[in-house]
């Protein structure tokens, strides 16, 4: 007989009362039953806690794991230490999910051996008192291609690196210490791709099962709303990203496609951030020799170019800039060389 693999479903919970059974009435009521339900309270200062100990006296399947508020990298990874499953998923505790969605993921990797599984997403938009409604705009994660497929460039391009819409196996997972990292804003990018580059194929689900709640604070209304207010966050964990390509020796292999998604960060800017954004991925674009790559990109690619080979001046702009980021990591007092992502740069004190 034919034992189901376990799935570790990771949901970090943080002032989401108003939200949160419908998020965990959509995981308990999956058609596949084998769920290791790992909730972790972060601190949430609300009726969270009490929610989840309801459910878990409901159903044995539902772990409550309470801790001091540490933010959703931290509270994921909380998650990811207690994990148990073959497999493991992401549900952020305001979102919900459809009844087949983890049975469907399962299936397909398990049928095709695959390292990750994708479905689609539904995005839920959450209007507030006055605000008119906004026609649904999905192209981010719209994908050209289904099926299974090698985890090269060209799928990389198409994949969004949220957390929550796929399946991952445990066992990569912790072989390789991926951890989403602490004291980030956007850090599903860097787990995303962590995982990614160390994959060897991926399903591609064509199902919208995953509903993401958009609401006024989240990172795709601030796009909406006139460009992402974090900008220079969002550009930095792009370093992160280019030291792991690197100590990978995959960077030439994912070049394209991690300068695509950098040009589209830059391009999310919103006015106020832009030009501490286009600071620091110049640097970002000298470290890992862009111009080098020049050659890989085709026509439809020439935006990026446009957009990305102009940050590659003004070096002494640059360099004051990255100082200035990176000063925590230097010892104070005098003027101090140091390197950072691979240029020499100085603290340069006021």
């Amino acid at each position: 007989m034919n034992v189901l693999p376990l799935i570790s479903v990771i949901i970090p919970v943080y002032r989401v009362e108003l939200y949160l059974r419908a998020c965990m009435d959509s995981i308990v009521n999956q058609t596949y039953a084998n769920l290791e339900i790992i909730c972790v309270n972060d601190g949430s200062p609300d009726g969270c806690g009490e929610i989840l100990r309801a459910y878990a006296v409901r159903d044995p399947r539902v772990r409550v794991i309470d801790r001091v508020n540490g933010g959703l990298a931290s509270a994921r990874n909380t998650g990811l230490a207690a994990a148990h499953g073959k497999y493991v998923g992401f549900v952020d505790s305001d979102d919900w999910i459809e009844p087949c969605m983890y049975a469907s993921l399962v299936e397909a990797m398990e049928a095709d051996d695959a390292d990750l599984a994708v479905c689609g997403v539904c995005l839920e938009y959450e209007v507030a008192a006055g605000e008119k409604e906004r026609e649904c705009d999905c192209r981010y994660f719209a994908r050209p291609m289904a099926g299974l497929r090698p985890l090269d460039a060209s799928v990389m391009r198409v994949l969004d690196v949220c957390a929550w819409d796929k399946l991952y196996r445990r066992d990569l997972i912790e072989q390789y210490g991926i951890r989403f990292p602490d004291g980030y804003r956007y850090e599903d990018n860097v787990f995303f791709w962590a995982y990614a580059i160390r994959c060897r194929s991926v399903v591609i689900l064509e199902g919208e099962w995953y509903h993401y709640r958009r609401r006024p604070s989240s990172i795709i209304s601030e796009v909406r709303n006139g460009g992402c207010s974090h900008s220079t966050e969002a550009v930095e964990v792009y370093s992160l990203i280019a030291e792991d390509l690197r100590s990978c020796r995959c960077f030439d292999t994912y070049a394209v496609p991690f300068f695509v998604l950098l040009a589209g960060q830059v391009g999310l800017s919103s006015a106020a951030d832009r030009k501490p954004a286009e600071i620091l991925a110049g640097a970002i674009l000298k470290a890992c020799r862009f111009h080098q790559y020049l050659h890989l990109f085709d026509a439809g690619d020439e935006w990026v170019v446009q957009r990305l080979l102009p940050l590659c001046r003004k070096p002494r702009w640059r360099e004051r800039f990255v100082s200035r980021l990176f000063r925590r990591h230097v010892s104070p007092g005098g003027t101090v060389r140091y390197k950072v992502l691979g240029i020499r740069c100085r603290k340069i004190n006021p």
